[in-house]
């Protein structure tokens, strides 16, 4: 390697150094559109939003909370679980519209795998994905459903790290066909959780 090689980074960063205080790459623009994002412990009945994200887990029944769910999609739910449409797989989903008197208009469930294996870093993923399918929906308000038996504000964190990292884009690096927007808004419900843990 010869000498003026070496002198060149040293003598750029000398350089970088005098000009001061302005900011490297000041003209970059950002890449992310952070959504709005809200915590609700309002029951899902009572949420406006485009589409509210429900996790299912493998073998989850009808159970109390499922009932409510089912019979807001005229049953959509109970028949995708017996035709197998809709098993719990990791990452699986069927969205469908709300069909009774629910402020929400479509209810996407995604597959959360085995309820034992669900973790805080599932929970992420689960909202990344669930969010990022919303969004090529072109969902601009968008709801997840806190479920499992998670810590409520460690689950909630987990989902709006999940909601945040499917913001990115890298649409402004193309020159050809662009993506859908971002989220505007996120609203993260957690219905069963004690108002005193929020």
């Amino acid at each position: 390697m010869s000498v003026a090689m070496q002198i060149l980074p040293c003598a750029a960063a000398a350089a970088a150094r005098q000009i001061g205080n302005s900011l490297y790459n000041q003209g970059m623009p950002s890449t992310v559109s952070l959504p709005a994002i809200a915590l609700s412990a309002a029951s899902p009945a009572d949420i406006d939003t485009e589409l509210l994200a429900v996790p299912i887990f493998e073998g989850d029944d009808e159970s109390a909370n499922l009932h409510s769910l089912d019979t807001a999609t005229g049953g959509a739910l109970q028949r995708a679980l017996r035709s197998q449409e809709l098993t719990g797989k990791l990452y699986e989903q069927v969205v469908t519209p709300v069909t009774n008197g629910w402020r929400v208009g479509r209810i996407g469930f995604i597959g959360a795998g085995k309820q034992s294996d669900f973790t805080l870093e599932r929970v992420r993923r689960l909202a990344a994905a669930a969010s990022l399918s919303a969004r090529n929906r072109r969902v601009q308000r968008f709801g997840w459903l806190n479920r499992g038996d998670l810590p409520v504000l460690k689950a909630v964190q987990a989902a709006t790290e999940g909601i945040v990292l499917s913001a990115y884009s890298s649409d402004q690096y193309k020159s050809g066909e662009r993506g859908a927007p971002p989220i505007d808004q996120a609203l993260i419900a957690a219905s069963g959780a004690d108002r005193s843990d929020l």
